[in-house]
């Protein structure tokens, strides 16, 4: 629906706009996480050394420089009841150990900007556990590509949505 649309695109263009806060070289990514019934947000966090201003420790190892990735960030700060049926809205498709992070809390939905070289054995995982998961144009129809979000061939990535 519309609202649903025009909220998970804003939710995305904030979590971009905050992401540029982060204090990490290798990329700038954002996680937020809403309730699945009314969408209501429960926590918004991006990336960055666990001591602000620290930086990566290991900046030239993709996936690994040291630093809290947002999915985890985000999962900390929701301090909501497991029991709650919870969706995570991310600029980037999760790496493995963030898809395995989001599977363990309960998470029941993954829609992100775009997937990434990183992102695509998260998706793996997240399919594997049977946890829909995409870009907004993959749940919403072509309208959620307008201001930006790119489809995943569900072909090619094994998506099932």
């Amino acid at each position: 629906d519309e609202y649903a649309i025009g909220y998970a695109l804003a939710l995305l263009d904030r979590l971009e706009t905050e992401a540029k806060n982060s204090d990490c070289s290798r990329g700038q990514h954002g996680c937020a996480i809403v309730t699945a019934d009314t969408l209501e947000l429960l926590s918004m966090c991006i990336n960055g050394a666990a001591v602000y201003g620290a930086g990566c420790k290991r900046p030239d190892e993709p996936g690994n420089c040291g630093c809290v990735h947002a999915e985890t960030n985000a999962l900390i700060a929701d301090r909501q009841s497991s029991l709650i049926d919870r969706f995570a809205f991310v600029t980037g498709a999760p790496c493995e150990s963030c898809a395995d992070n989001l599977i363990a809390a309960g998470i029941k939905r993954v829609i992100y900007r775009r997937i990434t070289r990183i992102g695509f054995a998260g998706a793996e995982t997240l399919s594997k556990a049977g946890i829909p998961h995409g870009t907004v144009a993959d749940f919403y129809g072509p309208g959620g590509s307008a201001r930006g979000a790119t489809a995943v061939h569900r072909e090619s990535h094994h998506l099932p949505l």
